[in-house]
């Protein structure tokens, strides 16, 4: 006998619940399957009111049970997954699929999952499964597309991106993490944009706040800047990314003294923050205090190892207080990392263009500008340079 059938709540934010209408026919079930049932219903309704330990609660007595039911796994995995529970979520997930095998929510709820544990290619596959079963899954479409941005597949993060808003030209979260790419991609005006329309419909949304105040900076809208990341401090007053932000806002104003601040509170609120240790390093290279500087550049090097900015900079550094073979030594690691990241070869460059080195720095400049046709931006700033080299000639 067929006691329910599923009908998917899909939500950009936590994996697919499912939910289930129970027809019950008290004359043919057991008292078992009678209270299976009964804990289930308790724990949809605990679920749909937000009570996810209750649910869980609920879900963990239907299942005592009725061990195989696949339903109560998957809802009792969502609400695991609420509480962060992600490799317990999995495995609830997992013993659903020899009974949803080609449930397209089934396969997004564990690409989630999996996203969430860091399993990038374990995640990747599930949301290419969930995507072969239904192509107008939306929600898997962005999820899937944040998932490439965030492992740097930025064209592919487009392509799906823009489908998805195609199919759902209201889901913010697909505007949102479309102008987080082209924020990554130096297109910070099409960036605020996308973002501002996201925030439209997620007003709460810190990831976006954090990207508009982003995209703002890098436009040198210094004031707007620091307003969006003031916002997210209102909703999150220990956030460490506003901090940071700010501090790398007041930098940029060159107001040494709060952009220190605001620096140092980033560290305080998380200590393992290489970038703000690089920027802690740009802000004693202006004070001149280089071996504070190199001392800063260095723990964001421990921090985080694909880090050729900060081997840059460190470089320029002990150039300019006389460790050259050193210097070059950091200019080569940042380019060993990232040998055709465009925007390593144009600073490698700009710094033999201040050695007034002009054929090295024309070599690097023609290398950097074939890397870079999908950032218009730098590609303009590589351009300007390659004309000034040439012109010096």
């Amino acid at each position: 006998m067929t006691d329910s059938f599923q009908k998917s709540f899909r939500s950009s934010g936590r994996p697919a619940a499912a939910v289930f209408i129970f027809v019950l026919f008290c004359a043919l079930l057991s008292s078992c399957q009678d209270m299976a049932i009964h804990y289930y219903n308790r724990g949809l309704d605990a679920y749909e009111d937000d009570d996810t330990t209750l649910a869980i609660d609920y879900f963990k007595k239907s299942l005592e049970v009725r061990r195989t039911d696949p339903d109560a796994h998957i809802n009792l995995g969502c609400a695991l997954y609420d509480q962060g529970e992600y490799e317990l979520a999995l495995e609830h997930f997992k013993f659903a699929l020899d009974s949803y095998e080609n449930d397209p929510s089934l396969h997004f709820n564990l690409a989630e999952t999996y996203a969430a544990l860091g399993h990038v290619q374990s995640a990747k596959t599930e949301y290419q499964f969930a995507l072969r079963l239904d192509n107008e899954f939306v929600d898997a479409m962005v999820s899937y597309g944040k998932l490439l941005l965030e492992t740097g597949r930025y064209k592919a993060a487009e392509e799906h991106l823009i489908e998805a808003i195609g199919l759902h030209p209201s889901h913010s979260m697909a505007f949102i993490y479309l102008g987080s790419l082209y924020a990554r991609l130096g297109k910070y005006h099409e960036a605020a944009n996308y973002l501002y329309r996201g925030l439209k419909t997620e007003p709460n949304s810190l990831y976006a706040r954090l990207n508009l105040a982003y995209a703002y900076y890098k436009r040198n809208m210094y004031e707007e800047a620091l307003q969006d990341y003031q916002r997210v401090l209102s909703r999150d007053p220990g956030n460490a990314d506003a901090f940071f932000g700010i501090g790398r806002t007041y930098l940029a104003m060159n107001k040494l003294q709060l952009a220190e601040a605001n620096l140092n509170k980033a560290i305080e609120h998380q200590p393992e923050f290489p970038e703000a240790f690089h920027s802690m390093g740009d802000l004693y290279a202006r004070y001149q205090s280089y071996t504070v500087a190199v001392s800063n550049y260095r723990m964001a090097i421990n921090q985080r190892e694909d880090f050729p900015e900060a081997h840059i900079d460190l470089g320029r550094i002990l150039f300019i207080i006389g460790q050259k073979t050193d210097a070059m030594d950091e200019f080569g690691k940042a380019l060993s990392r990232r040998p055709n990241d465009p925007s390593v070869l144009f600073q490698i460059g700009q710094i033999y263009q201040e050695m007034n080195n002009t054929e090295q720095a024309r070599s690097y400049y023609e290398r950097a500008i074939k890397n870079t046709s999908i950032r218009p931006e730098l590609y303009i700033s590589i351009e300007k340079a390659l004309r000034e080299v040439e012109s010096a000639r």
